[in-house]
C-alpha cells in the first residue's frame, strides 16, 4: 500500500515538471517564428516603396513603381538624346540622373509611368545646360559628304596675268566619313572625324592660268590681279627725259622731228622692242585708275599720254611738246597696259 502511494506521488510529480520544460521550448520557438515573419515581413513592406529619380541638386525629378521602371526610363531618356548622333559607345550619368528608393510609401501617389518618367528625365538634363559632370553619351555616326577634288592649274603661257579659262569643269566626288560625336545632356559638345572611306573619287577642274606680267613674288596659280608692266619704270624713266626737248608736229612719229600724243606714246615703247599700232586703247589690257602704275597709256576720247604716277603724266600737246602734265579724271576714258615678259 505504502509502495502504491509512493509510485502515485511520483507520477505527480512527473507530471508537473514535463509541461513546464515544454513550455519554455514552445516560447522560444514562438519568438523565433514571430522575428521570421516580422523581418520577411518587413521587407515585403519596404518593397512597397517606390523609386525616386533625381537631378543633381537632389530635386526630384520624378517616382517610378520600382527599380525596373526606373531603369527603362533612364534608358529610354539616353536613347531619346541620342536619337541623331549614331550608335552609343560609352554613356555616362555623371550626376545629373541618380536612382533610389524613396523615404515614404505615400510617394506612390506621385508614380509616373516610365514614359512620362523619360519624358521628365530628358527635359531634366536638357535644363541643366552644360556641366561638366552631366549626361555624357560618346556614340559613332556615318556620314556621306560631297566634295570637289583639288584644281590642277596649266600655264596659259600666251595669256595675261589674272586671266583664266576652264579646262575641265571636274566632277564632286563621295566620301563615307566616320565621326565620333560626344554630346553632354543632349547638346553636342565636340565632333571629330576619325576615319574616312572614298566611294567615287570625282574629277579635278582643270583650269588654264595665265603668267605673263605676273607680279614679282606672286604665284601664277592664285593671282587675280591686274597684270604688270615689268619695264613700266624704264619707260617712264625714258619718256621724261624728252620732256622739253622734242616739238609737236601732228601725226610725228619721231623722237628727233617731232611727234604728237599718239606718236610719242609709240616712239617710246618702240625703244624697248615694243611695236604699238596706232589704235592705242585698243592694247594691252584695261587697267581701273586706281590701279594705274608707271608706264600705263592715259587716254582720253582724242589724246594720250603716259602715266608717271601721282595723278600726272608725260604728253605730246601742240602747245608745249612733250612735257608733264596732271590727268583730267573728267575726261579719262581708259587706262592700258600693256604687258611684256
Amino acid at each position: 500500500m505504502q509502495n502504491e502511494t509512493a509510485e502515485s506521488n511520483t507520477n505527480e510529480i512527473k507530471k508537473k515538471k514535463t509541461p513546464a520544460y515544454k513550455k519554455i521550448l514552445v516560447s522560444t520557438l514562438v519568438a523565433a517564428l514571430l522575428m521570421s515573419a516580422g523581418i520577411v515581413g518587413g521587407a515585403k513592406f519596404l518593397a512597397l516603396y517606390p523609386y525616386a529619380i533625381t537631378n543633381a541638386d537632389d530635386d526630384v525629378i520624378c517616382y517610378v513603381k520600382d527599380k525596373d521602371a526606373a531603369g527603362k526610363a533612364v534608358r529610354n531618356a539616353v536613347k531619346a538624346l541620342n536619337k541623331d548622333n549614331g550608335e552609343m559607345l560609352v554613356v555616362s550619368l555623371g550626376d545629373s540622373i541618380k536612382v533610389a528608393r524613396a523615404d515614404s510609401l505615400s510617394k506612390r501617389d506621385d508614380v509616373v509611368a516610365s514614359k512620362e518618367a523619360a519624358e521628365r528625365i530628358i527635359k531634366s538634363t536638357k535644363d541643366s545646360g552644360s556641366s561638366e559632370d552631366g549626361l555624357k553619351i560618346v556614340s559613332l555616326k556615318k556620314e556621306k559628304r560631297k566634295f570637289m577634288p583639288d584644281t590642277i592649274y596649266e600655264k596659259g603661257e600666251t595669256m595675261l596675268a589674272g586671266q583664266k579659262e576652264v579646262k575641265a569643269e571636274g566632277k564632286e566626288g563621295l566620301e563615307e566619313v566616320t565621326v565620333s560625336v560626344t554630346a553632354v545632356n543632349g547638346r553636342v559638345a565636340e565632333e571629330e572625324d576619325i576615319d574616312s572611306v572614298m566611294l567615287d573619287k570625282g574629277e579635278n577642274p582643270v583650269i588654264v592660268k595665265g603668267v605673263l606680267g605676273v607680279p614679282e613674288g606672286e604665284d601664277w596659280r592664285t593671282y587675280t590681279g591686274d597684270p604688270v608692266a615689268k619695264n613700266g619704270g624704264e619707260i617712264i624713266t625714258t619718256a621724261q627725259e624728252y620732256i622739253g626737248q622734242v616739238r609737236y608736229r601732228r601725226g610725228g612719229v619721231s623722237l628727233e622731228t617731232g611727234v604728237d600724243c599718239v606718236g610719242f606714246v609709240r616712239a617710246i615703247y618702240r625703244l624697248y622692242g615694243i611695236d604699238l599700232p596706232a589704235s592705242l586703247r585698243k592694247q594691252g589690257v584695261h587697267i581701273s585708275y586706281s590701279n594705274a602704275q608707271a608706264g600705263d597709256i592715259i587716254c582720253y576720247p582724242k589724246h594720250y599720254g603716259i602715266y608717271i604716277g601721282g595723278g600726272k603724266m608725260v604728253h605730246a600737246t601742240s602747245g608745249k611738246g612733250v612735257s608733264i602734265g596732271s590727268v583730267n579724271l573728267k575726261k579719262l576714258t581708259d587706262v592700258r597696259r600693256i604687258v611684256t615678259e
